[in-house]
């Protein structure tokens, strides 16, 4: 158990840094709330002020808990592994990918050498593994159903579609 006391409060995280995955038209695009009518139909929510202040903070907590696992060992981060957020639109209820800017940042800053992802979520970390892909330093493992979202996956050399089979059990 923790105190509130105890739990640490991240940053927004920077334009700078978002930038590092995803196209800066793209970043302002969405914090001024001018998503097309096709990125808001692939985003699956509507845009707000509060959702958008909410959506870099949690990046910003991406932040901090890889910084905070470098020097611990250990962190934990509840509202970070939006995976189908794609360099320039969002996807899949997810609108930056913290897994892929927070990977670039600590590659280009020298804090790492090397990253691997391992996405283990019932759909494919596709928006992760396009960003990643052109990154020889970022491994990405990616497994999931093969019967779900998103529709067009990714090939990528990580991902292993499990049967559904895998997921349920006999009743």
């Amino acid at each position: 158990m923790t105190t509130d006391q105890a739990l640490l409060r991240p940053d927004i995280c920077p334009n700078d840094i978002l930038a590092l995955a995803h196209d800066r038209s793209y970043i302002a695009r969405y914090m001024n709330g001018e998503l097309s009518r096709e990125d808001q139909r692939r985003l699956g929510l509507p845009w707000s002020e509060a959702l958008a202040r909410r959506t870099v903070r949690a990046v910003g907590g991406s932040l901090l808990t890889a910084e905070m696992a470098l020097q611990h060992g250990i962190a934990c981060h509840l509202a970070g592994g939006t995976h189908h957020a794609h360099y320039d639109h969002p996807a899949g209820f997810c609108i930056f990918n913290d897994l892929a800017v927070i990977s670039r940042y600590l590659l280009e800053a020298g804090r790492v050498h090397r990253v691997l992802i391992f996405d283990c979520d019932v759909h494919q970390g596709d928006g992760t593994a396009r960003i990643l892909h052109d990154t020889p330093e970022a491994i990405t493992v990616s497994l999931h159903c093969e019967q779900n979202f998103p529709p067009a996956r990714h090939k990528a050399t990580g991902t292993s579609p499990c049967p559904e089979a895998w997921a349920t059990r006999p009743t």
